[in-house]
């Protein structure tokens, strides 16, 4: 078996069905635009052109919104988040501390349910399930600690971070901070707006995270608008 711009490995053969591996190796610029031919090794003799199978090689290429076609709504609800946490470079959400230490945070917002779509704008499906997403945060690449799910979504933290202070991660404070009956430090009036890189499996999305605004309002309430 072969294909240009695919890596195509045999896998095994068992009463005359060859299973093979098929891996893309160039994105496809258009759907079917690459081709899988079978080769009899012995006779020299190819099956003709035009029974070759055609391949689309499928990667991460937006994320899904109004100006991606097909059009989808932005998620802006999603699951309220009002509780202290204690986080680093390992949590969700994430900040820029070791993972040794964590910065115990009061955390106001929202977990929002992000679809990402292929290059042609159709949905991923579980191609790329656990595929690592990242973002330029504190001016590097990060990852968000939130894998794609199977059906092409992650989740996306999006809110206030109130901070207590930094502290080693087995500090007594953490203990106390993450206690139910501990306080939230207060939330302030604020407006922001997010543009974010974000890439799935290294690949960069385009479009990204663009115009997103979150404001708060004292004393738990973050809405978020997302054109």
């Amino acid at each position: 078996m072969s294909g240009p711009g695919l890596d195509v490995s045999t896998v095994s053969t068992d009463s005359g069905v060859i299973t093979v591996n098929v891996v893309g190796k160039t994105k496809s610029r258009n759907p079917g635009d690459f081709s899988l031919y079978a080769h009899h090794n012995t006779t020299g003799v190819n099956f003709p052109s035009n029974q070759g199978f055609p391949v689309t090689v499928v990667v991460p290429g937006a994320i899904a919104g109004p100006d991606v076609k097909p059009i989808y709504q932005h998620d802006t609800t999603g699951t309220p988040i009002m509780q202290n946490m204690a986080l680093n470079r390992t949590t969700s959400p994430v900040v820029n501390v070791d993972r040794d230490h964590v910065e115990l945070d009061s955390v106001y917002g929202r977990r929002l349910t992000i679809t990402v779509v292929d290059q042609f704008g159709d949905p991923l499906g579980d191609l790329y399930k656990d595929a690592e997403v990242e973002e330029i945060l504190f001016g590097i690449v990060v990852s968000i600690n939130s894998p794609l799910s199977n059906s092409g979504t992650y989740t996306d933290p999006v809110g206030y971070l109130i901070t207590s202070r930094v502290v080693a991660k087995n500090d007594p404070a953490v203990g106390t901070w993450l206690d139910p009956t501990t306080a939230l430090l207060p939330l302030t009036q604020d407006s922001l707006t997010d543009n974010i890189d974000v890439s799935v499996d290294q690949f960069p999305l385009s479009p990204s995270i663009v115009g997103r605004r979150k404001s708060a309002t004292p004393p738990s309430s973050v809405t978020i608008v997302w054109p």
